[in-house]
C-alpha cells in the first residue's frame, strides 16, 4: 500500500468486481495492515476477512477505530 496523506480517516477495502463480491482479506493480509504507518488514523474500516479472528485482531491493533464493517467468510 503506498499511502501518503496523512489525513485518511476512512479506509475502504471492498472491491466489488464483476460478480459484486468483496475482496477476502486472509490472517496475514490483516496482520499487514494493522502495521501498516497510517493504521492509528484510520476510524471507519470497510473490509471482508476469512475468518473471525482477523476482525478481533485488527480492533486490538487499530486504536482509533471507532466503526466496522467486516463481513466474514465463514458466515452462514
Amino acid at each position: 500500500m503506498n499511502l501518503t496523506s496523512m489525513s485518511i480517516r476512512q479506509l475502504d477495502l471492498r472491491r466489488y468486481p464483476i460478480d459484486h463480491k468483496w475482496r477476502c482479506f486472509d490472517d496475514e493480509q490483516c496482520i499487514q495492515l494493522t502495521r501498516s504507518p497510517l493504521d492509528i488514523q484510520w476510524e471507519t474500516l470497510l473490509m471482508k476477512v476469512k475468518n473471525r479472528r482477523s476482525i478481533l485482531d485488527l480492533v486490538n491493533n487499530m486504536p482509533h477505530l471507532q466503526a466496522i464493517n467486516i463481513p466474514c467468510d465463514d458466515d452462514s
